[in-house]
């Protein structure tokens, strides 16, 4: 069932056709049920929804015989949905549902198709191809042990691959037009200090890069003990006092004051009660970013505590370098 917020969410958007059915999880369980003919359940992951243009939906659908699946859902306005037959046509064998009259397609993970690993990541034989070319000399088998971490639908996807030697290995897919910047990052940051993981392999076709495991716990999951935050504290002043790679580029404040004012939009546009003080504090902070003159260091991009890897000797390493860019710590 909708709740209020959602359903007014849906109201405001009449061309996303799709999109009461992915806003509520009961109802899209319902009609997965219908469409497969077994029980299903849907538990969403994340969401991508551009107004009056498409909602994507990453979820695990979860089977009457136990059996768990990632899936992605898209449902596009009524004049883009040509698209929807795109993937219908691109990825057949990944279709789980599909309902023409509202431009809704239910895929596996394989019909992703701005990120086209995954297609052959959960395909044996072509799963086998794949990390022989990524990791030459590693000989995983069509049956090796794969799980998905993370799935940001047609931006990122993040697993990790349990090697036959008991090791693992982490695999993270890209979009084409980002992979080159991701895949530069772990270059030119592994290896020094602070510690990070090192770039293992990558294939440019299929935009896929292997880097190392860290084993640890995440600090997010750690108890509040000075001794952890302290590690981490360190780990990111020895980034910020390392040397700095222009090959990252450059973010500066124009930068950060965009990504105020989008956020505010996006909040504007969900919630419209609340889009005059929003959008009063987006432009104050902006201002006030724009007017700071920045000096520059190596910065990791996307810091929290769950980007922070504390090993059993308490040592930290930062992880998920996507992000590392160039910029002001202070900003």
């Amino acid at each position: 069932m909708l709740s209020p917020d959602d359903r007014q969410v849906a109201e405001r958007d009449q061309e996303v056709g799709g999109l009461p059915l992915l806003l509520d999880a009961e109802a899209m369980a319902e009609w997965l049920s219908d469409r497969t003919g077994q029980e299903c359940v849907v538990d969403g992951q994340r969401m991508r929804y551009k107004p009056g243009t498409s909602c994507t939906l990453a979820f695990r659908l979860g089977k009457a015989d136990g059996e768990t699946v990632r899936c992605l859902a898209k449902t596009y306005a009524t004049t883009s949905a040509a698209k929807a037959d795109k993937t219908m046509e691109s990825a057949p064998d990944a279709v789980l549902a599909f309902e023409p009259t509202i431009g809704l397609v239910v895929t596996t993970l394989a019909g992703d198709r701005d990120l086209p690993a995954l297609a052959r990541l959960y395909d044996g034989p072509s799963r086998a191809r794949l990390l022989d070319r990524t990791l030459p000399g590693l000989n995983p088998g069509s049956d090796t042990a794969l799980e998905t971490l993370r799935h940001n639908p047609e931006r990122r996807w993040v697993g990790v691959l349990d090697t036959a030697d008991g090791g693992r290995i982490l695999l993270r897919a890209y979009r084409h037009t980002e992979s080159y910047q991701h895949r530069r990052a772990y270059r030119v940051l592994s290896g020094g200090e602070p510690r990070t993981p090192a770039l293992l392999g990558r294939t440019r076709r299929y935009d896929l890069i292997a880097v190392e495991w860290i084993a640890g716990a995440p600090l997010s999951a750690l108890p509040p003990e000075a001794t952890s935050f302290e590690a981490a504290g360190r780990a990111v002043a020895q980034l910020h006092a390392g040397p700095t790679h222009r090959r990252l580029g450059l973010r500066g404040p124009d930068a950060e004051a965009a990504d105020a004012r989008a956020a505010a939009d996006e909040v504007a546009r969900l919630l419209p009660h609340l889009a005059p003080h929003v959008l009063d504090v987006a432009t104050r902070c902006a201002s006030r970013l724009e007017e700071l003159r920045h000096h520059k260091a190596m910065l990791h991009g996307d810091f929290s505590t769950d980007q922070v890897v504390i090993g059993v000797d308490g040592r930290a390493a930062l992880i998920d370098l996507d992000a590392a860019c160039v910029g002001d710590p202070a900003i």
